[in-house]
């Protein structure tokens, strides 16, 4: 039985995954366009309004999509889908018209600091909160009854329609990042409206179907988990207001375009490998207990590293001409940030390896506690740096904050199941990764990297880095099995 179950997990994670890598080749995608049509002020104003759409969903969203998937499945099969539906349709929608009315009201009252364009990008942000909630809370739906295509065909819909409707606003109507969010109250719209005809909404909203029950359960279950997602909104978007406050929009769109690039190529590599792994642990957790369990995770950690500390070289040696491929020149100053960002979101990635001996014993508020420490001290502490530095000190402070947060982590796991660190193969991993950075490093002392260039010189330098640690014996004689066979098959090709 649980093997079944692994494998459909396995399966239904392969269905998953262009959910994930779509959405994020897209923004990747976006920064390039974004970049090439609006100005720095431009960028900073659109990244404000995104880390404010960000954090209404943190209350209007959150706390409603995860009881979802906690109570959908439940009230289905025990044929009380029509209370379950219509309490979270009233929910939804008092949810939303609250936190956005809480936004306009916060608006007025410190209209004075908000430069015009910012004020009305924001009022609309407010009404554009309305829509994106009812779809993101309803297409939850489609997860919790075990049926993954509509699912990723309906968020990678949402995804993609985004975007190309406020290009299309922005070519055709106005060049106005105000375009961009019409364009995604627009999309919202049409798909609330899909949402609500498809799955019948209009059958079951009826005032004797409200489950006033329902609603306490949602918020005892929710608002915790959404108070977490609170903690890393306060970790990865507060420094834009505090960097707005002290400098200008011009400084937050430097800063943001850098900032996206780091976090979207590391963000993803490391969440698509933890989708895979994290049924793994789960199920060899529950067979073979905490210390074949702290070994296994000490095995993925290997992996981790060897895997992604190679993109954190890249971003160090080449931050540059990374840049370049997915932003304007304009933006380049955003470059010399991409280091710093890269580290603290590499610590991210590597935490939440650490931190899994929380979840397997039901102590994720710990979790929760860790990271709103972290959270609090990273807003002290850009008060602090964001008036010395600008924008180069917000860059300092998220390596610091999340490398705090690891170390915070690393500390407190240690009470329920700690951390196995795999010092050997770190050590060897990073001998390695040292002389990638070196490689780099000459290369772009000797040649001006283009684009064909620089495809090449990376590929050369992971070649390198791959036989340093053959070199060195960091791989296991299956392991080199492995590199051979496809390296084998890559030559074949």
């Amino acid at each position: 039985m649980i093997n079944q179950l692994l494998k459909r997990t396995a399966r239904d994670s392969v269905i998953y995954l262009p959910s994930m890598i779509i959405p994020a080749a897209v923004g990747i995608i976006t920064i390039r366009i974004f970049t090439e049509i609006f100005s720095q002020e431009e960028m900073g104003q659109y990244f404000l309004a995104l880390s404010t759409m960000g954090l209404t969903k943190v209350f209007s969203v959150i706390w409603l999509s995860t009881s979802v998937l906690r109570f959908y499945l439940n009230y289905k099969q025990s044929g009380k889908n029509d209370q379950f539906l219509t309490t979270l349709s009233v929910a939804s929608f008092l949810s939303a018209t609250i936190v956005s009315g809480l936004l306009m009201i916060v608006l007025l009252i410190f209209r004075m600091h908000f430069e015009p364009d910012l004020f009305r990008l924001l009022q609309l942000v407010a009404l554009v909160t309305v829509f994106i909630s009812f779809f993101e809370v309803f297409v939850i739906i489609f997860r919790a009854n075990f049926e993954p295509p509509k699912y990723v065909f309906l968020w990678v819909l949402y995804s993609i329609g985004k975007p190309i409707t406020g290009i299309i606003l922005v070519v055709v109507y106005q060049k106005s990042i105000m375009s961009l969010f019409w364009g995604i109250l627009f999309v919202s719209f049409l798909l609330d409206l899909f949402v609500f005809f498809y799955l019948k909404l209009y059958k079951y909203l009826r005032y004797q179907n409200l489950n006033y029950v329902l609603i306490k359960e949602f918020f005892r279950y929710g608002v915790p988990l959404a108070i977490s997602n609170l903690s890393f909104w306060v970790l990865t978007f507060s420094d834009r207001y505090i960097l707005e406050f002290y400098r200008s929009s011009f400084e937050v769109g430097i800063y943001s375009v850098g900032y996206s690039i780091s976090e979207k190529v590391l963000t993803f590599a490391f969440t698509v490998m933890m989708l895979a792994a994290y049924p793994i642990i789960i199920e060899h957790w529950e067979s073979s207990g905490d210390q074949s369990t702290q070994l296994l995770i000490s095995k993925l950690t290997r992996y981790y590293f060897i895997l992604f500390f190679p993109a954190l070289i890249i971003l160090f040696a080449l931050p540059e001409n990374v840049f370049l491929l997915f932003a304007n020149a304009k933006f380049i100053q955003g470059a010399n940030i991409l280091p710093f960002v890269a580290t603290g979101f590499f610590c991210l990635g590597l935490t939440q390896y650490v931190a899994k001996g929380f979840e397997l014993h039901k102590k994720s508020i710990f979790i929760t506690k860790l990271a709103l420490t972290a959270g609090i001290i990273n807003i002290a502490m850009n008060f602090v740096l964001i008036p010395l530095f600008g924008y180069w000190g917000a860059a300092i402070n998220c390596a610091l904050s999340f490398l705090i947060y690891l170390f915070l982590t690393v500390n407190y796991v240690k009470r329920v199941m700690p951390w196995k660190v795999p010092y050997s193969s770190l050590f060897r991993i990073c001998f390695a990764g040292l002389g990638m950075f070196l490689f780099f490093k000459a290369t772009t002392w000797m040649v001006s990297l283009n684009w064909f260039s620089l495809i090449l010189v990376l590929a050369a330098g992971g070649m390198l880095y791959i036989a340093i640690l053959l070199v060195i014996g960091e791989f296991s004689h299956e392991e080199k099995r492995l590199i051979k066979r496809f390296a084998s098959f890559a030559h074949e090709k």
